[in-house]
């Protein structure tokens, strides 16, 4: 890899070609993954150029009056060629989320990626192996820059190393 990441124990199967392949790209999550999400998107955008969006938390609150944030929030996504949930628990509400893009039959035209410590019974699950949520999210937004670097970004080395 470019610059030199330490490897996770993770498979990444052919998760970076969907990364690679999708133009704009929504990510999603809660609490400390939520915090990913909106990293994530800034940085994805930053180093490949692509349109990629997560929920803010005066938005979701705002959006989601008094319903689930996720169900307007998804809406939005669904016009994104990739959707990436990210959450410590398999099925909760971002797994939730992201099922329902299949069952409005759009899965055609957008990619899904859950990245969560479990594998999902039917979703495309990035396992990111931890005990702790912090672990969780430390190494989810890791892998996230490992798949960055797996297609050829080439991402910014820190002032003393330059």
């Amino acid at each position: 890899m470019g610059g030199g990441l330490p490897m996770l124990p993770v498979n990444f199967k052919h998760y970076p070609s969907k990364l690679h392949k999708a133009r704009s790209i929504a990510l999603l999550g809660n609490g400390g993954n939520l915090a990913v999400a909106q990293h994530m998107a800034s940085d994805i955008f930053r180093h490949t150029g692509k349109f990629c969006f997560a929920p803010d938390s005066v938005n979701t609150t705002a959006m989601g009056g008094d319903i689930d944030w996720k169900v307007p929030w998804m809406q939005y996504a669904k016009h994104a060629d990739l959707v990436i949930g990210i959450t410590c628990r398999k099925n909760a509400g971002i797994s939730n989320a992201l099922m329902s893009l299949r069952q409005e039959r759009i899965q055609e035209t957008i990619d899904t990626l859950l990245i969560c410590p479990e594998q999902h019974e039917s979703l495309d699950t990035l396992i990111i192996p931890a005990t702790t949520y912090h672990e969780f999210e430390c190494n989810a937004m890791w892998s996230i820059y490992m798949m960055m670097e797996r297609i050829g970004v080439d991402l910014p080395k820190l002032p003393h190393i330059q």
